[in-house]
């Protein structure tokens, strides 16, 4: 009888391949050196690799304070109405005054980890 096992296809992943690479850790002053973008990436592909929900949803907690920190005191006020603002605001971070606001959060993460 032949065999009737179905194979799964694979999966090309680069994005997963290159998370695992990013998450390569460095101690708390090698992330103090790194700009604030090299540590949204690093943390946000940790986080996407290990499926933190946590470490997501502190983040998400955190971008309305941080939008009101850095001034966008209208942004502040549309992410804690509007869920989908703020989880693009989360994974995106694409205002730098925004993402200095989240420094510490991303350092603290990453220095955790490792």
């Amino acid at each position: 009888m032949r065999d009737q096992r179905v194979s799964r296809p694979t999966i090309n992943r680069p994005r997963e391949r290159l998370a695992c690479n990013l998450c390569a850790m460095t101690d708390r002053s090698e992330l103090e050196g790194l700009d604030t973008k090299e540590l949204h990436d690093r943390a946000m592909a940790h986080a996407r690799h290990h499926v933190d929900i946590g470490f997501l949803w502190r983040l998400i907690k955190a971008v309305p304070v941080a939008e009101a920190a850095a001034g966008h005191q209208g942004e502040a006020e549309a992410d804690v109405v509007s869920l989908s603002s703020l989880v693009t605001d989360v994974l995106y971070s694409d205002e730098p005054e925004v993402a200095e606001q989240l420094r510490p959060l991303y350092i603290d993460y990453l220095a955790d980890k490792a």
